[in-house]
This record gives C-alpha cells, sequence and structure tokens, in this order.
C-alpha cells in the first residue's frame, strides 16, 4: 500500500423509485465513506456507479454497503463481484444493524419533533372527542353498558371500558 491512506467506498442503490437514499447516506457518512457511489432506481441491470466503484478500487479499500443484496440479487453475479473485490485486495463489508437502527431512531424522533413543531400530534387519534367522552362518563353514571355506549359513539368497546376504569382510579 505504500503510505496511501485506505479509502471506504461506499455503494448506494435503492431498487424503487419510492424508496430514499438519505438512510443509506447517513449511515455511510457515520461509517466514515470517502466516496459514495450513488446509483439513480431503476438503473438495472446497468449500473454504471457499481461498476465506476470496482474499476476504482486499490489494494487495502474497503467496500461498504447498505445491504449485500445491494450488490446483486443474483447469486453467480454477486459471487463474481465479490471475487473482484477480493483480487483488488479490498474488503467488503454491509451497514451493522445497529446502526441502521440508529440513524432510523434519529429520523423518527426528528420526525416527530418536526411535527410537533408544526402543530401537529404524534400517534394515534383520539376515538372520542373530550366531549364525548364527558358524555360517555354520565352515560356510564346512568348505567348504561360499555358496549351500547361503544356502538353510539362508533368506537370500541375496550375504549369505553377505560373510560370507566379512568373513572374509578
Amino acid at each position: 500500500m505504500g503510505g496511501r491512506l485506505v479509502m471506504i467506498r461506499a455503494y448506494a442503490r435503492v431498487s424503487a423509485k419510492q424508496q430514499d437514499l438519505s438512510l443509506q447516506f447517513d449511515a455511510f457518512e457515520r461509517a466514515g465513506a470517502d466516496v459514495i457511489y450513488q446509483e439513480g432506481e431503476g438503473s438495472a441491470p446497468a449500473r454504471p456507479e457499481l461498476e465506476r466503484l470496482l474499476s476504482d478500487l486499490e489494494e487495502g479499500d474497503a467496500v461498504l454497503v447498505w445491504a449485500i443484496d445491494c450488490l446483486s440479487s443474483d447469486g453467480s453475479e454477486l459471487l463474481g463481484m465479490i471475487k473482484t473485490i477480493e483480487e483488488a485486495k479490498a474488503t467488503l463489508s454491509a451497514v451493522p444493524a445497529e446502526s441502521k437502527q440508529e440513524v432510523l431512531r434519529e429520523r423518527t424522533v426528528a420526525g416527530i419533533a418536526a411535527a410537533r413543531a408544526r402543530g401537529g400530534s404524534h400517534g394515534r387519534p383520539r376515538a372520542l372527542s373530550e366531549t364525548e367522552e364527558a358524555e360517555a362518563r354520565e352515560m356510564l353514571e346512568w348505567g348504561e353498558s360499555c358496549a351500547e355506549i361503544a356502538r353510539i359513539y362508533g368506537c370500541s368497546r375496550p375504549t369505553i371500558s377505560r373510560l370507566k376504569k379512568k373513572r374509578s382510579e
């Protein structure tokens, strides 16, 4: 290698138009990728960026992918690529699952915070409005069954049972 710094060469690819490369980019940046080769969606079978990555490989380089099947879903083609990487005396690795989960968790938290900042809420919508809850509580006090109140308001019986339980606490 003669003093040359090891290059981490990452390969980003999605298989469908609705997918997003940003999670892969975040994970690759965290892993210290020096270069990211990005393939556009629907670019199979021609993958010019993958070919460029393989031709740019030098001894000691590391190839980083989101998942090994990003290189190819065809077993024999995948083995050929692994052989090419090994012949270049480079290594191949995938982003560890923990890193993927960390990136996803951060994105989720950021998305929730952004929704709250816009005045939105997080989670499932309420089955009953505050007014409907108050009315349902009154009906419970009058002795109406949970099943009947749920039918009236078009919600589940457990929703009304939770109101009854809260009232008795």
